[in-house]
């Protein structure tokens, strides 16, 4: 009876261990997601009211030209943008006085420098061209004011600090516009103003 006893016992050992290697791995899961929020924004830092002094015949003949370092004629904007972006500049095409006296906007010109760690043709296009600073574009209608390069102009705004130069009447623009000079279109005396926007947005992909 011992002997049995015995065995009964090594059988049922036998069969317990058997049961626990037999068993089926069990698994289960973690899902991961990630949700990339995209940024955009333009930021004008200085230089956000343009104004310019023409009182004198060479003011009127030759117009006044940029950049005069410390004047308001110099603005200055950056741009932080998780994606490629083209910033427009979109201006009306004359300015006016509160009478309703007119002026041809295209008698304002303006170039572009960018001042941040991005590289102009590598990263930037300024002005539909690679040259740093642009070459002077005629104000007046809508402009694609940067675009990016090969290697894309996402980054912070380290990357992406732009200065704006403005001139009026000048002879480079008057070349570009085919306008005569100031001194020749009667303006009437009195404050003109416009407002010029510039608007970012994502490049196509």
């Amino acid at each position: 009876m011992i002997f049995f006893s015995k065995r009964l016992f090594l059988l049922c050992a036998l069969f317990t261990l058997m049961g626990v290697s037999g068993l089926r791995g069990q698994a289960d899961e973690i899902k991961i997601s990630a949700l990339f929020r995209g940024f955009l924004e333009i930021q004008v830092l200085s230089g956000g009211n343009q104004h310019f002094l023409i009182n004198t015949i060479h003011g009127y003949k030759y117009g006044v030209m940029n950049p005069i370092p410390g004047t308001e004629q110099q603005a200055r904007f950056e741009v932080s943008s998780s994606v490629n972006y083209i910033v427009y500049l979109e201006a009306p095409w004359a300015m006016n006085t509160l009478g309703g006296h007119l002026i041809d906007m295209r008698n304002l010109g303006y170039k572009i420098t960018s001042v941040g760690t991005h590289q102009v043709g590598t990263n930037l296009v300024l002005a539909n061209a690679t040259l740093n600073p642009s070459t002077a574009q005629v104000l007046g209608g809508d402009h694609i004011l940067i675009s990016p390069g090969i290697k894309g102009n996402a980054g912070s705004v380290e990357s992406n600090r732009f200065i704006l130069d403005f001139d009026i009447g000048t002879p480079e623009i008057r070349v570009l516009s085919g306008m005569p000079p100031l001194i020749e279109q009667f303006v009437v005396p009195g404050t003109y103003s416009a407002t010029v926007l510039l608007l970012a947005s994502s490049a196509p992909t």
